[in-house]
Formats: C-alpha cells, sequence, structure tokens
C-alpha cells in the first residue's frame, strides 16, 4: 500500500508543479492563485501521509487531515473567484477545523482511525460537492458541455471520498496502510481524479483566455472596418477635381460634366439645400435693394 500512496503522492506533487508553471508563464484569471496553493497543500498532505511511521504518527495525523480539507477549501473559494462570485464567507475554513479537532479526539481520547478518516472525508466531500454546485449554477450560458464535465468530475470526487469513509466505519480494525481491492481502486481512481482535476482547472483558465481573445478579435475587426469605411470617405474628394471656370461644372473621371452640388451628392454624404447669398440677391431682386 505504501507503494500506492508514493505513486499517489508523485502525481499529486507533480500536478501542483504542472500548475505552478502554469501560473508563472501563462496569463491566469482570479481564482487560479487559490487552486495552485490548494494544490501544493493537497501535494503536501500526500508526502506526510506516506511518511506515516517514519514521523510523529499525530504529526502526520494532524497535517494531513487538515490540509486534504484545507486545500478543497481553497478549491472552493478560487472556483467562487473564478465566476466572479463574492469572495467565500470565512466559515466555511470551519471544516479543516472539524477534521482537525476529529482527528485529534479520535487520537488522544479514543484512538480511531475509521472515525478519523471519516470526519476528515466529509470535511473535503462538503466543500466539493458546493463547488459542483457552483460550477452547474453559475457556469457561462454556452453550448459546450465543458463546464458540466468539469463538474460532474468535482462532484464524483466528493462523492467518491464520502462512500469510502461511509465503508471504512464499516471495519473496526481498519487501518490506512490496510491493502485491500477497495483501497487499491479507491487510489486508483483518486490519481485519475487528481490528473482530472488538474486538467480542468488549466482548461477552464485557457476557456476563458481563447474567449477573450475571440471578443478581442471581433472587436478589433470591427475597428478596421470603421477605420477603413472612415479612409473611403476621407478620400472621396480627395485629388485634384477639374471645374468649369464659368459655370463651376465639374467633370468626372469619364470625361461628363456634372452640376457641383449633384457631383459633391454622388460622391459624398453630404446634402444640399438651396437658398440666394445676398450679393446674388441684390443682382437678382435689385428693386428690394
Amino acid at each position: 500500500m505504501r507503494l500506492l500512496f508514493i505513486i499517489v503522492s508523485v502525481v499529486t506533487v507533480l500536478m501542483a508543479l504542472i500548475m505552478l508553471f502554469f501560473k508563472s508563464t501563462r496569463k491566469t484569471y482570479p481564482g487560479f492563485t487559490r487552486w495552485t496553493w490548494g494544490a501544493c497543500v493537497m501535494a503536501a498532505g500526500f508526502i506526510f501521509l506516506i511518511l506515516r511511521g517514519v514521523i510523529n504518527d499525530y504529526i502526520s495525523i494532524l497535517i494531513v487531515n487538515t490540509s486534504f480539507p484545507l486545500a478543497v477549501v481553497w478549491y472552493l473559494d478560487g472556483m467562487r473567484e473564478f465566476l466572479g462570485l463574492k469572495r467565500m464567507a470565512v466559515t466555511m475554513y470551519i471544516f479543516p477545523l472539524i477534521s482537525l479537532i476529529g482527528c485529534s479526539v479520535f487520537y488522544f481520547v479514543s484512538d480511531n482511525t475509521a472515525w478519523r478518516n471519516f470526519i476528515m472525508s466529509a470535511a473535503v466531500a462538503v466543500p466539493n460537492g458546493v463547488m459542483a454546485y457552483l460550477i452547474f449554477r453559475h457556469s457561462p450560458r454556452r453550448e459546450s458541455a465543458f463546464y458540466p464535465i468539469i463538474g460532474a468530475v468535482i462532484f464524483i470526487n466528493g462523492l467518491l471520498i464520502l462512500i469510502r469513509s461511509v465503508w471504512v466505519l464499516t471495519l473496526p480494525e481498519f487501518n490506512v496502510m490496510s491493502e485491500s481491492p477497495v483501497q487499491i481502486g479507491y487510489f486508483i481512481a483518486l490519481i485519475l481524479l487528481q490528473i482530472a482535476g488538474t486538467i480542468s482547472f488549466i482548461l477552464l483558465n485557457s476557456e476563458r483566455l481563447e474567449r477573450e481573445l475571440e471578443q478581442a478579435d471581433a472587436r478589433l475587426k470591427q475597428t478596421v472596418e470603421d477605420l477603413q469605411k472612415a479612409l473611403f470617405e476621407v478620400k472621396t474628394l480627395g485629388g485634384l477635381l477639374p471645374i468649369c471656370a464659368n459655370c463651376k461644372k465639374i467633370r468626372d473621371d469619364s470625361g461628363y460634366w456634372h452640376q457641383l452640388e449633384a457631383y459633391i451628392s454622388t460622391h459624398s454624404h453630404a446634402e444640399f439645400s438651396h437658398g440666394t447669398c445676398p450679393e446674388c440677391a441684390r443682382k437678382l431682386y435689385p428693386e428690394l435693394f
């Protein structure tokens, strides 16, 4: 069993390193930082799990039973930030505290591994369930099944942890290092879910970045179209215009002569309203002046 724990720990550490690398080399959005620290805390928990028997048992139990709920609470807080919701209430941090108290009581008062495991698992499963609900409830309304799939992965992860913890309660002599088909299957599934969780966080960030790039591209195209249109209008009456010195008609490119107002109206958005200037009025209506 220890070998399987080592494999889980290695995978979890690699997932945390991938999150750190992605955060340091890519644009990330609100919430991704908390996901990254949650992955690091989760990796630390598994490292102290495989150190069980090497270091003081209570120190190992204390760190493991506190770090797992704390990591998931950080995942939840990060998800709220990412979805644009208000920051999580401080009361949600009661789950790591409950796990800490539970592991202390069932270590010093009544040494019971099964109950320690159950309390810790419940403290992990509840925030997982809340996080899945938030994804289903507040994810962008898009045709893609991307968000529901991630929500389902997170929900299954929490449900699997809770089911195992209930199963553990039926084993009075349960030991975390005990080997059984259920234990082996559970931790193999846990490896897969850890990988899926990390990929989900990265894909969520990448999907938002892609959506922003699409919107920026659409705005850029619209801006280019507006500029081209404005440039065309500016150039419409550019250059030299052949105009008659007497009647003021303008000759077009085909050699035809047009009234000044007709030519300008055709080649621009300008419109004319006719009137009489004072000088012409005196010539046309001398009796009135």
